[in-house]
């Protein structure tokens, strides 16, 4: 995608509308709709770079493999996010994975085990790219998940402009 290049955004709550409901209740999914312009093989290589997605969502302290398969479903990643005085690691995992179309990955911390799930599709030079979490708190600090995972999720749209 060129610089400059812009890109559409659209967050969705599950159910729509009503954040009370979704902090209140945290097996509602959370979903993040966003249009990118550029093609799908591009997209899709860009978010299937473990390390780099890490980076530009999280700014990731720290990032190591644990698993030997480092591209498909069984590739297990350990990352450190947050500030260096205040530093939150976690395990992610990927399930599956089928190229061009989606995966789906949990990611484990102190606060959550989240199930994430990113389906992509090509419209013209474009890609949609669909992104939903179904979080399982662990704490009371879960309710932070709203506001932290939409930044995040526009700084991987910023990925491509």
């Amino acid at each position: 995608m060129a610089k400059g290049d812009s890109v559409h955004l659209r967050i969705l709550l599950t159910p729509r509308g009503n954040l009370g409901k979704v902090l209140g209740n945290m097996a509602s999914p959370i979903r993040v709709q966003e249009t990118v312009k550029a093609p799908l093989d591009v997209v899709f290589a860009a978010f299937t770079d473990w390390e780099r997605l890490g980076q530009v969502m999280f700014q990731s302290l720290y990032f190591e493999f644990i698993s030997e398969e480092q591209t498909g479903p069984g590739t297990i990643w350990r990352m450190i996010i947050g500030e260096a005085e205040n530093p939150t690691p976690a395990t992610h995992e990927i399930l599956t994975i089928e190229p061009q179309k989606s995966f789906v990955m949990t990611s484990d911390d102190a606060s959550a085990l989240e199930t994430m799930t990113y389906r992509f599709r090509a419209v013209g030079q474009t890609t949609e790219v669909d992104f939903e979490v179904s979080p399982q708190s662990k704490g009371f600090l879960m309710g932070m998940l709203v506001p932290l995972l939409r930044g995040a999720v526009r700084k991987a749209c910023l990925l491509y402009t």
